[in-house]
């Protein structure tokens, strides 16, 4: 499958990455400093994953 090259196809391939529990995948298309943010995270959770490693850290139990 060709790279994503819009913004909405972009969308779609993590969308579609995410389902199929690709993990590896779509942490593949987080930059090295990525940052995710959970504005609205309860107490005890992370309000914000600064980094790839991070972000493959806390995906690692996805269901």
């Amino acid at each position: 499958m060709p790279a994503p090259t819009s913004p909405a196809d972009l969308y779609r391939h993590s969308l579609r990455l995410l389902l199929d529990k690709n993990i590896p995948g779509w942490v593949g298309l987080w930059a090295d400093d990525g940052v995710m943010e959970f504005p609205f995270a309860p107490d005890g959770r992370p309000a914000r994953l600064e980094g790839r490693e991070a972000i493959a850290a806390y995906m690692r139990d996805y269901p």
